[in-house]
């Protein structure tokens, strides 16, 4: 799964633009923002150790997740 991250990425961006429209106004088409979605889960792994925490990324990690919490999505926490 962490192999496919950018198909992962591209899946969930179409999904938030067809069911989620103030969410996707809000977090916008940025690729990069759905790459870090799709990382979520992936905490614990090789993958996200390399593309994230030794990529010195992690804030905007934890930025591009706060994006996608939105009044839209009320029980989502």
């Amino acid at each position: 799964m962490a192999y496919n991250n950018d198909i992962m990425a591209e899946g969930l961006r179409a999904f938030v633009q067809a069911n989620y429209p103030q969410t996707y106004a809000q977090v916008g088409n940025d690729i990069s923002k759905y790459n870090y979605l799709s990382m979520m889960g992936l905490e614990n792994t090789t993958r996200f150790t390399d593309e994230v925490t030794n990529a010195g990324k992690d804030s905007n990690y934890r930025q591009a997740i706060a994006e996608f919490i939105t009044g839209e999505l009320p029980d989502c926490l």
